[in-house]
């Protein structure tokens, strides 16, 4: 299934790549080849919906995800997460700074 979202990045476990406020959007596709450092959206059983880098990819296609900030959760206690639980690799960001300087 084809499906793009536009989602705003609440918390900081991606920081200093994202920020707060700042909006990206994921693409998710049919055909979708997910690789080493891709960032993309899941959805977690326990986590919710979460924004993290790929560490790795299992044989069964199942991803291990880490957040460029150290003090996100650790891979370790988000385990492996189903390729089905992909909700799509972000294509786009918008920094929150470039909204802020549109109000001023």
């Amino acid at each position: 299934m084809f499906a793009i979202r536009l989602l705003k990045i609440v918390g900081y476990s991606m920081s200093p790549t994202y920020q707060p406020g700042d909006y990206v959007v994921c693409v998710r596709w049919p055909k979708m080849v997910l690789k080493r450092n891709q960032i993309v959206v899941a959805e977690h059983p326990i986590f919710r919906a979460i924004i993290k880098r790929i560490h790795s990819v299992g044989e069964s296609k199942n991803v291990l995800l880490i957040g460029d900030n150290r003090q996100s959760v650790s891979t370790e206690n988000m385990g492996w997460i189903d390729k089905n639980a992909i909700l799509g690799k972000v294509v786009v960001h918008v920094p929150n700074h470039l909204s802020a300087k549109k109000r001023t």
